[in-house]
This record gives structure tokens, C-alpha cells and sequence, in this order.
């Protein structure tokens, strides 16, 4: 782990609050972070964390927003990502933590099954974390939009044959191919941005990921007014995979290597 990768433990606002989300989700998947933010914090009253580097100035907000958002826009793969996630958060959103559990009471699946398939999902990020603990990354995002595109797969098969069995097999694919996004954006974010940019990019990030959720959500339900429930899951599902596939049309976003990787020609 170096030092750049626990800059943000040293924050006692950031450490904080996840030790919170131990108290409010001690039985979700997010509890064993919270835990290990208990650890770092012990960690640090005992000296075992490297001290602060104090910063030479302070710089406006609207100032950094600024500059964050010129290399926010220069930068391709990062801007692609984004905006393909902007509609895939908006989709599954919608189609599956939605209509999901409409469809799921709606048929033999029932609400026993869909707690059945959201487990079978959280599985999946576990076995996928421990697996990729041996395994390296080369190329982050054409590795992580690859583990994207799974996610969409679940929408596709509970449209079309609505049992818990077969949509528990493809929840736990898509988990896995969730958290191997996850490991590739986490690889391309801290070895491909600069220092001074990366909490800039990653704030980006977060507001053009997250920005259309609502509207996913508020849109499906007369959607699936109009054409059925089912109908909306397999469309969103197919839709869901043909983003995520698009978004490696874009050579800096299928080419992105790990840094210090030797690249022939140009990116």
C-alpha cells in the first residue's frame, strides 16, 4: 500500500464516517469496511500510519471545481466512463431496485427469492475480491466495463423467465462482474490521474455517475405502465449490456494500461 493510497485514511472526517455505517448497516455488506476503518483508526493513534504531508497553500473551491473540470474534460477514458455510467446507474436503478421487487412479488419468484438473489449478488463481490487477491488487472477498464456489462444479464433473465434459481446464478455473475469494475476503476483512477487532480476527478465522477439515478427511477414506473414490467427489465437489461460494451469502442478507454506498462504507438 503506498503512501498515495492512504491519503484518505488520514482524514478523520473520512475514517469517521464509515465507522458510522457499522452502526446503521451492521448487517449489510458495507459493515466489514466499516470495520477495517476501526482498525486504521487504532492504527493511526498507534503511530502505524504515516503522517500527514502538510500542503504548501489552499486554493478556492470554485477554483479547484474549475481546474478539475478542464482535465475532467480532456481526459477521455474518464469522461466515457462517466457518462456511460450516468445511464447504467439511471438503468439498473430503475429496472432492477424497482421493478425488481415488483416483478419478483408479481411471480413464483416472491419476496423469499428476490432476498435470495441480492444475497446471491453480495456473494458474488466476496468470491470475485478473493479471487482477484492472485490475480492481476493489465488492462483496468477494458478488464471493468467487460465486469460491468454482467449486470445487465439479471434484468434480461428475470424478464424472461422469472425464477429464482436462474436469476440467483446470473445476480451472482453480475456481482462479480460489479466488483471487477470496481477493482479496474479503482486501478485506472489512482495510477492514471495526478495527485493534485484525483479528489477533483473523483468528485466528477461521483456527480455524473450518481446524477440520473432519480430520474431512473421516477421513469420506469410509467414505463413499465405502458409497455409491462417484464418488457422494461429485458429492454433495460439489453440496454444495460450495449452501453456498457460501447463504451470500449473508445480506444482510450480498452487501451487504458496500468501505469508503467510500455505501450506501442499512440493513446
Amino acid at each position: 500500500m503506498t503512501r498515495r493510497s492512504l491519503a484518505p485514511l488520514r482524514d478523520a472526517r473520512f475514517r469517521w464516517y464509515f465507522l458510522s455505517r457499522l452502526v446503521n448497516q451492521a448487517g449489510s455488506t458495507m459493515a466489514p469496511i466499516a470495520l477495517a476503518f476501526a482498525v486504521l483508526e487504532v492504527s493511526e493513534s498507534a503511530g502505524a500510519l504515516p503522517p500527514r504531508t502538510p500542503t504548501a497553500g489552499r486554493s478556492s473551491i470554485v477554483q479547484d471545481l474549475a481546474e478539475g473540470w478542464v482535465y475532467f474534460r480532456r481526459t477521455t477514458w474518464l469522461w466515457v466512463v462517466v457518462l456511460s455510467f450516468a445511464l447504467l446507474n439511471a438503468i439498473h436503478a430503475g429496472a432492477f431496485y424497482t421493478l425488481g421487487p415488483i416483478v419478483a412479488k408479481q411471480t413464483a419468484i416472491g419476496i423469499h427469492g428476490w432476498g435470495l438473489i441480492m444475497s446471491a449478488e453480495a456473494v458474488g463481490v466476496l468470491v470475485l475480491t478473493v479471487i482477484m487477491l492472485r490475480l492481476p488487472i493489465r488492462r483496468p477498464l477494458l478488464t471493468g466495463m467487460l465486469g460491468a456489462a454482467l449486470a445487465g444479464i439479471p434484468l434480461v433473465v428475470m424478464g424472461l423467465h422469472p425464477a429464482t434459481a436462474a436469476v440467483m446464478v446470473v445476480a451472482f455473475a453480475a456481482g462479480m462482474g460489479v466488483e471487477l469494475f470496481s477493482l479496474g476503476w479503482a486501478l485506472a483512477m489512482q495510477e492514471n490521474v495526478p495527485d493534485e487532480m484525483l479528489s477533483r476527478a473523483n468528485s466528477y465522477d461521483m456527480l455524473g455517475s450518481f446524477v440520473a439515478i432519480p430520474a431512473g427511477q421516477l421513469a420506469v414506473v410509467p414505463l413499465a405502465g405502458v409497455f409491462g414490467e417484464r418488457e422494461i427489465l429485458v429492454a433495460g437489461g439489453v440496454a444495460y449490456v450495449a452501453i456498457a460494451l460501447l463504451a470500449l469502442a473508445s480506444p482510450a478507454v480498452r487501451d487504458l494500461p496500468r501505469a508503467g506498462a510500455v505501450t506501442t504507438g499512440p493513446r
